[in-house]
């Protein structure tokens, strides 16, 4: 995977609207599948690389439901 350092206001200025740049390494999973749902994608490079996170961001928002559903389930006995 190749990572590209671009900063929003280059992109502003190369396609004339508002642009938001945000890593996703460390984001909560909530904010990565939410951004690979709904974001707009400008370069797809290797869309295999989106795919693969966006399955990941999944996957981790998954296991944080199951863990907080335990919590909750010792919490209240």
């Amino acid at each position: 995977m190749v990572l590209y350092r671009v900063s929003s206001k280059k992109l502003e200025s190369i396609v004339n609207i508002p642009v938001d740049v945000k890593m996703l390494d460390y984001a909560p999973p909530s904010f990565k599948v939410e951004v690979l749902n709904k974001g707009r994608v400008v370069v797809d490079r290797e869309p295999y690389t989106r795919i693969i996170l966006k399955w990941a961001a999944l996957s981790e928002l998954n296991d944080l439901s199951i863990k907080y559903k335990k919590i909750k389930n010792i919490l209240s006995e």
